[in-house]
């Protein structure tokens, strides 16, 4: 995926995954404040998550052997997205 992931995709592969913040936020090396924020979408944040963060989810995914179009599509099946 060349674009960076959204706010909206970000917290969906937490979900899809069935971690909570916490354990999410350590999979990535990332303070769980850091995972809070970054899911919270409202009119002063934007949209999509930073470059940084985006490399890094999906350096992540890749290293556990994970898809993430198949993770996207699993949270769009299950209404998450």
């Amino acid at each position: 995926m060349e674009r960076k992931l959204t706010k909206a995709e970000f917290k969906a592969i937490r979900l899809v995954l069935s971690f909570t913040q916490p354990d999410f936020a350590e999979l990535l090396g990332i303070s769980v404040a850091h995972v809070s924020r970054t899911e919270e979408v409202n009119s002063k944040h934007q949209y999509a998550v930073s470059k940084r963060l985006d490399e890094t989810v999906k350096e992540t995914l890749e290293r556990l052997y994970l898809d993430l179009e198949d993770i996207l599509e699993i949270a769009k099946r299950r209404g998450i997205l």
